[in-house]
């Protein structure tokens, strides 16, 4: 009955996994209206945020202060049909002023909190709102935790695939009691792992139930985030570390083998939750990605953890098991060699998967503690593959004689390969818990439209353009052509003069340009706030005549798009790039290794009289 059940319960598992609504990791304000730093003639009756992804119906905050910092009361909030939006309803007598809108909202996919801030002025202008908030921040605690969870998940995953492959090799008769003995001393963990990664759920809702905005306590909190998808998915996960835990326990009382299956389905099947609670449910293709995202766990477990279950069981602890370390090395080496390096390729070509749909570009890799973290693992990831290598040839002498070659320890190499990944799960807690850098800050940047304002004043066509015509820095430009062709007084001087359309005169900004040439002037300037300005250019010639030009400019809002530091190229075909160049390398080195194999084989003699004969 079991065993007929249990294929039912992984489909059902997975498909809640993978059939979940797209939700991103962390909500992002991606609009809204009023605009950011926009100057309104009158204060609105409504302001509207729009995000992302459908934000928590339960956990989210939104307050109106006003230029004291101050909470104005009376608002109210209502969220559109998809949730992707929410509304603020302002109360009707509000006065005119400069007012700040600050969200908080929780990610219904892996309980991550996120803010930000919206400022518009009424009849006031107004400078634009920081680009994130703090909030938004991983902790150190937060990266901590997921370290746990992460490295419980892989150690369970290693210590099933190492019992699996104890199960399919072959010994010899009189060699079976190693195979018993071995299996024994892998799934003894089981149980207690698998309790430890339960236990440490508790923590994470106790976490999430305490970072929450809105929550009025630890226990209600906790009760509301169950109703969530979060929590939903939180649940499924517990249920399979509690099953996990009464597996454990029956291998522990009968070691054998024969449960390993069952634990290994319950494994992917918490991966597959992991994945779809995590950051590759947003992204285009979501169920792609949600199923590459498990495939990347899964194979970092079978390659990570299987290292350190292998440690576990070369590592002596009496004078039997290292006499019994030689039969089970000739035994196992072979298909442990093959699963481990093959799960690493799959590790790494998901890995990239994910690089290419998280990461935006290489700045976004390079500023961003996310991609700082990424670069960590990677390095880490490289050197723990290198040292995996030795291991394989360390492994395949040592399946010759069954000792140990002079000078080298096994053991001791492959804790050297678990500490290294030890160390990479460290940077991949700090990853799960930081933002990935694809918002729309690391977007590519709106296209400058700044129409040219063109006024004829006597015999001077007076032409300005103000570029990037957004809030922050600009730069002027004004033409001054005469009709009369060289023949009136040269110009001497230009100003521009320009204040927001709802401030007051005093807020006049006083800009002389410089020549530059070919009737052109030019200048640097700073624009604080979006919407209406007026702008006067004040001519002067060189026999004292003076010439006033009045414009009108619609300012836009400032880009959110960062600044380039090293290079806004796109990281997605470099990552399939890099995809390509996997593949490749793998197909090559299996064919080395098939063809080593055949010519091994092959007595010494023919392969000479080959080679004669090519020549």
């Amino acid at each position: 009955m079991r065993r007929r059940a249990l294929p039912g319960l992984l489909v059902a598992l997975c498909a809640l996994a993978v059939g979940a609504s797209p939700a991103a990791a962390h909500v992002s304000l991606v609009g809204s209206e009023p605009a950011d730093a926009t100057s309104l003639r009158q204060v609105p009756k409504e302001v509207h945020l729009r995000f992302n992804e459908p934000v928590s119906s339960r956990f989210r905050q939104v307050r109106l202060l006003d230029a004291t910092g101050h909470a104005v009361a009376g608002t109210r909030l209502r969220a559109s049909g998809d949730g992707r939006e929410l509304v603020l309803m302002l109360p009707a007598n509000l006065r005119r002023g400069a007012y700040e809108v600050t969200w908080e909202a929780l990610s219904q996919d892996d309980g991550h909190v996120s803010g930000g801030a919206v400022v518009f002025g009424a009849g006031a202008a107004v400078g634009p709102a920081p680009l994130a908030a703090p909030v938004s921040e991983a902790t150190t605690f937060d990266a901590a935790l997921r370290w746990v969870v992460l490295s419980l998940l892989l150690g369970l995953t290693g210590l099933v695939a190492m019992g699996l492959v104890l199960r399919r090799s072959r010994f010899a008769a009189g060699d079976e009691p190693v195979r018993e003995q071995a299996v024994a001393r892998v799934v003894r963990p089981l149980a207690p792992l698998a309790g430890g990664a339960a236990l440490v759920g508790l923590a994470v809702i106790a976490r999430e139930a305490d970072t929450v905005p809105g929550a009025s306590g630890l226990l209600s909190a906790a009760g509301q985030l169950l109703g969530e998808r979060w929590g939903a998915v939180w649940i499924a996960t517990q249920v399979l570390l509690i099953a996990l835990v009464g597996l454990g326990l029956r291998a522990r009382r009968v070691p054998d083998a024969r449960g390993l299956g069952a634990a290994a389905g319950l494994l992917v099947a918490i991966c597959a939750l992991r994945a779809a609670n995590g950051h590759a449910a947003v992204v285009a293709q979501p169920t792609l990605h949600v199923i590459a995202a498990t495939a990347h766990l899964v194979g970092a477990g079978i390659w990570l953890g299987g290292v350190a279950a292998f440690t576990l069981l070369l590592w002596p602890t009496g004078r039997a098991m290292r006499q019994d370390s030689g039969v089970l090395v000739r035994a196992i080496r072979r298909p442990f060699s093959w699963l481990a390096g093959g799960a690493l390729v799959v590790a790494a070509f998901t890995g990239l998967v994910a690089f290419g749909a998280q990461v935006a570009s290489v700045d976004a890799l390079l500023t961003t503690s996310y991609g700082e973290s990424l670069l960590v693992k990677v390095g880490l990831m490289l050197i723990a593959a290198g040292v995996g290598l030795v291991n394989a040839i360390v492994l395949l002498r040592l399946g010759r004689d069954g000792a140990a070659p002079v000078g080298i320890r096994v053991p001791r190499l492959m804790a050297i390969e678990a500490a290294l990944g030890v160390g990479a799960l460290l940077a991949a807690g700090q990853v799960t818990a930081s933002a990935p850098p694809r918002g729309p800050e690391f977007g590519a940047p709106r296209p400058v439209r700044a129409p040219l304002l063109a006024r004829q004043t006597r015999d001077i066509l007076i032409g300005t353009t103000v570029r990037p015509n957004r809030v922050g820095t600009n730069v002027v430009t004004i033409t001054t052509p005469s009709s009369r062709r060289g023949l009136g007084s040269p110009v001497r001087s230009v100003t521009l003069l320009a204040r927001p359309a709802l401030a007051s005169p005093d807020a006049t900004q006083r800009i002389r340009l410089v020549a530059g040439g070919d009737d052109r002037w030019t200048s640097g300037t700073v624009l604080r706030s979006a919407g209406a300005w007026r702008l006067s250019v004040v001519v002067r010639r060189a026999d004292g005549e003076r010439l006033v030009a009045p414009l009108a400019l619609t300012v836009e809002p400032a880009d959110r798009v960062l600044p380039v530091k090293y290079s806004a190229r796109r990281v997605g075909p470099i990552a399939t790039a890099l995809q390509w160049a996997l593949i490749g390398a793998a197909v090559l080195g299996l064919a080395a290794l098939l063809l080593w194999f055949r010519l091994r084989r092959r007595p010494v003699s023919e392969t000479l009289s080959g080679s004669f004969d090519a020549v």
